[in-house]
């Protein structure tokens, strides 16, 4: 089993080529966590990778959390 924890690790990475800075599944992975939800993934060698992203329900009984969302970016921005 290999260890996917760096998801949550900026510019870590196990790819032998580099396209890109290696902050996009951080960034998603800091987001999703400050919204209280979960990212799971599966990976297999030689067939892919599965990634589950979970979160709360809106119950439609409160809006738009501007202040959180703030947060959230201010957080996502702390992993460059």
């Amino acid at each position: 089993m290999q260890d996917l924890g760096i998801i949550s690790n900026p510019r870590k990475t196990s790819r032998t080529q580099q396209k890109g800075n290696g902050l996009g599944l951080t960034i998603v992975y800091s987001i999703i966590k400050n919204h209280d939800g979960f990212v799971f993934v599966e990976s297999e060698q030689e067939i892919g990778t599965k990634f589950f992203i979970y979160l709360h329900a809106h119950d439609g009984k409160h809006g738009f959390e501007e202040k959180r969302l703030e947060k959230s970016l201010r957080e996502a921005e702390k992993s460059f």
